[in-house]
């Protein structure tokens, strides 16, 4: 009996110490623990690693958030949907055509913040853009002045003839590689969750956090293809409010097919 009763105490113990190891293990985790285990556990296939962005506070990564999402009237321009072009390859990339510019880091001014892609391609069909030399672009507050532009630049601006949704409610996979080979690079919004201050490299889909907010985007390519013949559509996305750019040594983001977080993608002709 004394044997008995020992042996069920020492089974007792050996089981609160092992939920005390694990209780313990759960307080240590950190965030950027938790998305890494839902990247495993999805089966992701990206990299969370600790950036210059996962480092800020709260407050100061949802600074970097300063799009500014549209309303829908239904009475927005939307693009015909057309038959899948034949010419269409498993790759394409507007880098390559020389039609991107260079990615550069706004750091945290927020020259770009409360804006809106919609009235943003208004202003470029209605007045125009300049040469940059115009009007230089410095990440600083002074790119919120418009009147900081050098005189004359009125003279020299080039104009988009009109624009128009891709869509404005579901995402086409297959009409936006259409739109990317008619009209070039589409401009579009991104819902950021908290997974995502955390991306290193790979191709992005959200796995864990709350929302934080909206981003605006360039989508300069895709690739169609996957391990061992597994069709899978990525989307090569270019930060052009690069904030976020020191998560991406590049500015380049590629993200999986399944585009729920992408809004009203936006081309211009």
């Amino acid at each position: 009996m004394a044997e008995r009763l020992v042996s069920r105490f020492i089974r007792t113990l050996a089981a609160i110490a092992a939920i005390l190891i694990f209780t313990g293990s759960l307080a240590n985790s950190t965030p950027l623990d938790d998305i890494r285990a839902a990247i495993a556990h999805k089966r992701a296939r990206w990299i969370a690693d600790e950036t210059s962005i996962s480092r800020l506070s709260d407050h100061e990564k949802r600074q970097r958030l300063g799009l500014v999402k549209e309303v829908a009237t239904g009475n927005e321009p939307v693009l015909q949907v057309a038959a899948p072009l034949s010419t269409l390859t498993t790759q394409f990339d507007w880098r390559l055509n020389g039609r991107v510019t260079a990615v550069r880091d706004q750091g945290s001014c927020g020259s770009c913040n409360g804006g809106y892609i919609n009235r943003a391609a208004d202003y470029v069909r209605d007045t125009g853009l300049p040469p940059e030399t115009y009007f230089p672009y410095t990440a600083s507050s002074s790119d919120d002045v418009c009147g900081n532009a050098t005189q004359g630049w009125q003279g020299s601006v080039r104009k988009i003839i009109s624009w128009s949704y891709v869509n404005t409610t579901t995402v086409s996979v297959q009409d936006l590689k259409n739109a990317l080979a008619t009209y070039g690079p589409l401009v579009t919004t991104m819902d950021v969750y908290y997974d995502f201050f955390s991306y290193m490299s790979g191709v992005y889909e959200y796995v864990n956090g709350a929302y934080q907010g909206g981003h605006a985007i360039l989508i300069v390519g895709y690739t169609v293809g996957g391990p061992g013949g597994a069709r899978v559509d990525t989307s090569t996305s270019r930060i052009p409010k690069p904030h976020l750019l020191s998560i991406s040594a590049n500015g380049l983001l590629p993200i999986i097919r399944r585009l729920c977080f992408l809004r009203r993608p936006l081309a211009c002709a």
